[in-house]
């Protein structure tokens, strides 16, 4: 990234240039500094907070040895300790927060300022749009503005993916850290419940110890022979002679049928939870596939330089038709993709919780783990990657035409555009 950083910034710069004559709208530069101010003041009270916390468990008469036992005593587990030692790794642990915090500091910076760039042009056109504005070489200056800044765009975010996604990643890492923490200091709360339940346990024992044990336990058996168990006859007689199990007899056919019902309802949630998925990934290389052939003849068009108006419209028109298509299917299944979203994140949560809990040492049981946790990370990915495929093909659509030449842009060029961004072609789950 700093290898091209230097170009990418002649780049901005020219479009500061190419832009400056709409106007600022506000003092980037004083919203930049207050931004980055008020950031990285933020961090450094969670670090001072973090080193209170840390100071606080020592015992007193504590040495800076025992800050760094305490700190890196993983570490200090497989290698022996030393105050160096400790000193480098505490040095690489203030590197990497620092890094961490300015990473996501340095995408928020770059966010407004590409943000302030579609401000500036918005507002130029805003203000064309009010007084009427008739010149052409105006709104084709517009034209090479806009396209100027979606390169830019285009040229940072090739620029700033990898670390997007480390950014990303990290702070899912940290939060996780922290849920898990939290859940720990949630222990003495969950032991002080369950010590209050006990006793009522055992107050209610003994203020009903004058009933039967199967005169308490009446009103349990029954609701459990509602939902298929204690298969038996008589249970809400109070003649324990009654009281009997037969393996042909109507709470063992309800029963039965029960737990078939059951079995069946799992495992039809199981193959449409799958059916969901495929059907959401199938419906979107169906629709890209769509969106590519699309941008395939548009590209040939343009390759040949026509000025065909037949064969614009006749594009315009099947690139509406293929625009409507998605608009139609996004707006009928935008609440499975919600719902498909919701269950894999679910499912996920889960499975991550259940990875802190003691698991079976078997080899089987440990792939299975591994495999079934990979499998809900990929497909969840896979779902989400297909799903987007739709937005990334209709931007290829936009990318071709902002290359179109002067003297072949048309009316039907125009409206394309429109139908690319009003509204966008994309799957919603909102």
């Amino acid at each position: 990234m700093s290898r091209s950083w230097p170009r990418l910034m002649l780049l901005w710069n020219g479009n500061d240039k190419s832009t400056h004559i709409y106007g600022n709208l506000t003092p980037l530069y004083c919203r930049l500094r207050v931004l980055t101010v008020m950031f990285l003041s933020a961090a450094l009270v969670d670090n001072i907070l973090y080193n209170y916390l840390t100071i606080s468990h020592l015992p007193e008469g504590w040495s800076i040895d025992d800050i760094l036992k305490q700190d890196f005593s993983l570490i200090f587990t497989f290698i022996p300790y030393s105050t160096w030692t400790g000193l480098v790794f505490s040095m690489i642990t203030f590197t990497c927060r620092f890094t961490w915090t300015y990473g996501d500091l340095l995408l928020m910076i770059i966010c407004t300022s590409l943000a302030e760039k579609y401000r500036q042009i918005n507002k130029g056109i805003a203000k064309a749009v009010n007084t009427n504005v008739q010149n052409i070489a105006f709104w084709k200056k517009v034209r090479q503005d806009y396209g100027r800044v979606f390169r830019l765009c285009q040229a940072v975010d090739d620029h700033i993916s990898n670390l997007l996604i480390l950014s990303f990643a990290n702070n899912i890492l940290v939060i996780s850290m922290q849920l898990y923490i939290s859940i720990k200091l949630l222990l003495p709360i969950q032991r002080a419940i369950m010590h209050v339940v006990k006793n009522m346990k055992l107050l209610y024992a003994k203020h009903s110890g004058c009933l039967s044990t199967y005169e308490s336990l009446k009103f349990t058996f029954i609701l459990g022979k509602c939902f298929g168990m204690f298969p038996m006859e008589g249970l809400a007689s109070r003649n324990l002679r009654m009281l009997k199990f037969r393996l042909i007899s109507i709470p063992t056919v309800y029963t039965a049928v029960y737990m078939v019902a059951m079995l069946m309802l799992s495992f039809m949630c199981t193959f449409t939870w799958n059916y969901t998925d495929l059907f959401i990934i199938l419906l979107s290389t169906a629709l890209t596939s769509k969106l590519n052939c699309m941008n395939y003849r548009m590209r040939m068009v343009l390759t040949d330089k026509s000025k065909d108006m037949t064969l614009w419209n006749k594009l315009r028109h099947d690139f509406n038709s293929v625009s409507d298509l998605c608009k139609l299917l996004d707006h009928e299944i935008s609440d499975i993709v919600f719902l498909s979203f919701g269950i894999n994140l679910f499912i996920i949560l889960v499975q991550l919780y259940n990875s802190l809990k003691p698991r079976s040492q078997s080899v089987v049981g440990q792939v299975y783990f591994m495999y079934s946790f990979m499998f809900l990370i990929f497909r969840a990915v896979g779902v989400l990657l297909y799903g987007s495929s739709i937005h990334e093909a209709n931007k290829e659509t936009g990318i071709i035409l902002m290359s179109t030449p002067s003297d072949v842009y048309n009316p039907a060029i125009m409206d394309i555009f429109r139908g690319l961004n009003f509204p966008e072609i994309l799957f919603d789950p909102l």
